[in-house]
């Protein structure tokens, strides 16, 4: 499973993630990385495809096309009915 969680900062974005891994207890995550942008090391942009994760970022267009390709992306602002949300 991947997840791309987008938000603006301080919109939940953390939040969503230990809600995600406490309504999940048999998923396992080896990588999660809360806050791309200051989080990202040089080789995420070609993961193992086999590789589970969770990421968050505020503009999905900071994450590579290669990490947001069949994950499940959750739009934070959206969920939550935010004002400029989509």
């Amino acid at each position: 499973m991947k997840i791309v969680i987008v938000g603006p900062a301080q919109s939940g974005k953390t939040t969503l993630i230990y809600q995600i891994i406490r309504s999940n207890t048999n998923i396992t995550f080896p990588l999660i990385l809360d806050g791309y942008e200051d989080l990202a090391l040089p080789n995420m942009q070609h993961p193992p495809a086999h590789v589970n994760y969770i990421i968050t970022t505020t503009n999905i267009n900071n994450v590579p096309a290669t990490l947001r390709n069949n994950a499940l992306i959750l739009d934070v602002a959206r969920i939550r009915g935010l004002p400029g949300a989509g």
